[in-house]
C-alpha cells in the first residue's frame, strides 16, 4: 500500500526551513548530541566509495553531505546540490568557500521536478529530506530518471526502532524534548511540532524499502543506525552504467 503524505503541505515545507534556516544546523547538533555529523559522514563513505563520477545532493540544505564527500573522498567528484530554501542555499555556499573548491554547484530548484535530463548521475543522496516532500513517491521516480542505470540513491532518514522500549524511549524523546528545544534555539517550535509528527508517520524500515521496490529500484539494501533511531537506505537502479553523458558544467 502506498503511505500517504504527512502534512504539512497543502502549500509545501520548504518556507519552513526558510525561516528557521540560521539556526538549523546549531540545532541540529544539539537535538542529535552530535551524532547527525557521524551519520551524514557515514551515507557520504557509501559514495565516496565509489569510483569518480557525477554526485547530486537532493533537499541539500546546508550542504553538509556534499561537504563531507568533498573532504573526504578521494575520487574527483562534480557535486550538485539542489534545494528550494534559497537562505540554506547561501548557507551551503559559505561552507563550500571555506574549503580548496571542488567542483561543486548548487541550484535552487523542486526535487518533484529535477532540472537534468535523464540517466546522468553516478549517485543521488539525500539526508532528512524525503519526508519533507509532498509527494515523496514522485521524488523517487524522479531520482530513479536522473540516475544512470547502474547508478546508486542513497538516503538518510529518521526511522523509529523495532524493540519496542527502545521505540517508546524514542517516542518520548521525539515528543517531549524535541519540540521543545528545537523551539527554543530556532524560535519556531511550531516547525519542530512538525518535524517531529512527521518522523512519526514517515513509513521506515521494509515500508520505505517498498516503496524505493515500486519506484523502481533494485538491490535495496537497509543500514539502521542508533538501534534504528535512523537509517541508511541504498537501492540501485536497474542496468548498466554508462560513459559520460551530458550536464550542465560545474
Amino acid at each position: 500500500m502506498r503511505p500517504e503524505p504527512v502534512s504539512p503541505p497543502p502549500q509545501e515545507s520548504w518556507p519552513m526551513f526558510e525561516r528557521i534556516s540560521s539556526r538549523y544546523d546549531a540545532v541540529n547538533r544539539i537535538l542529535s548530541l552530535g551524532m547527525d555529523r557521524s551519520w551524514r559522514h557515514r551515507l557520504a563513505g557509501k559514495v565516496t566509495g565509489l569510483t569518480s563520477g557525477r554526485v547530486l545532493d537532493v533537499a541539500t540544505g546546508t550542504g553538509d553531505i556534499l561537504r563531507e564527500i568533498a573532504r573526504h573522498g578521494a575520487a574527483p567528484f562534480k557535486l550538485y546540490g539542489l534545494d528550494r530554501a534559497e537562505s540554506m542555499l547561501r548557507l551551503a555556499r559559505e561552507k563550500f568557500s571555506c574549503l580548496s573548491s571542488r567542483h561543486v554547484l548548487f541550484l535552487k530548484a523542486d526535487a518533484m521536478h529535477l532540472p537534468f535530463p535523464s540517466d546522468i548521475f553516478d549517485a543521488v543522496t539525500m539526508g532528512f529530506g524525503i519526508r519533507n516532500m509532498p509527494d515523496p513517491s514522485e521524488v523517487l521516480r524522479e531520482i530513479v530518471r536522473v540516475l544512470q542505470p547502474g547508478g546508486r540513491v542513497f538516503i538518510l532518514e529518521f526511522s523509529l526502532p523495532a524493540n519496542k522500549w527502545i521505540r517508546l524511549a524514542a517516542l518520548l524523546y521525539l515528543r517531549g524534548v524535541v519540540p521543545v528545544v528545537g523551539g527554543f534555539f530556532s524560535g519556531n517550535i511550531k516547525a519542530y511540532r512538525y518535524l517531529t509528527r512527521s518522523v512519526e508517520h514517515f513509513p521506515c524500515g521494509d515500508d520505505f524499502c517498498q516503496w524505493l521496490r515500486q519506484s523502481g529500484f533494485s538491490d535495496i539494501r537497509t543500514e539502521p543506525i542508533l538501534w534504528g533511531m535512523s537509517s541508511i537506505y541504498s537501492a540501485q537502479k536497474p542496468g548498466t552504467i554508462q560513459q559520460d553523458p551530458a550536464c550542465p558544467a560545474v
